[in-house]
């Protein structure tokens, strides 16, 4: 197995996991790691080549 359809059997693992472990949909969960991992990241790293930092907002800690 190539790299490529090792990080999507990872992820279609993922999505049946997510989705309840049902028989029977292998293909469909397949084929949505297939797409979803060939789409473009829509964030990209900071042109300066430092690490994106990201922060809370104090309403988050009060969850």
């Amino acid at each position: 197995m190539s790299g490529a359809q090792e990080h999507v059997h990872v992820r279609a693992y993922e999505l049946w996991e997510l989705a309840g472990t049902p028989e029977g949909r292998d293909e469909e969960f397949w084929f949505a790691a297939e797409s979803e991992l060939s789409q473009p990241l829509h964030e990209k790293a900071p042109a300066n080549g430092e690490a994106a930092t990201f922060t809370r907002r104090a309403s988050d800690f009060s969850r």
